[in-house]
């Protein structure tokens, strides 16, 4: 299962989704479960879903947790084989900025770094 360690919500937003910490749901749905299991060695019979977050970097979805979200998530890749991930979900059937995905991965990687004491631990 996917547990959510940590949400933050906008601040001024007048209107928003909102994601609770200890919140679970199937790993294999979402774009933070799909971002896990794509930052681990290819399984046989995974979605493409997975295929495709995995040669992506990040993984998107759309409707899968609530109608009206849409979710990017990239693993946060301090082994072979990721146990967490880093996204953000916002309101729509599709991302608002084009530049989301690489922010999403730029901040995986920092906290990969960071996690590491420093050391760049990116296959």
């Amino acid at each position: 299962q996917a547990l959510v360690l940590l949400a933050e919500e906008p601040p001024q937003s007048t209107f928003h989704l909102a994601v609770h910490q200890g919140a679970r749901h199937d790993l294999a749905l979402g774009a933070d479960g799909v971002a896990i299991l794509a930052g681990r060695p290819a399984a046989v019979g995974e979605s493409r879903a997975i295929q495709k977050a995995r040669r992506n970097g990040y993984a998107l979805s759309v409707g899968a947790l609530q109608p009206v979200g849409v979710g990017v998530a990239a693993a946060i890749q301090d082994s072979e084989w990721a146990s967490a991930s880093i996204g953000v979900v916002q309101l729509g059937t599709s991302i608002s900025d084009p530049s989301i995905p690489d922010q999403v991965m730029g901040a995986a990687a920092e906290a990969a770094l960071q996690l590491s004491g420093g050391v760049d631990t990116r296959l």
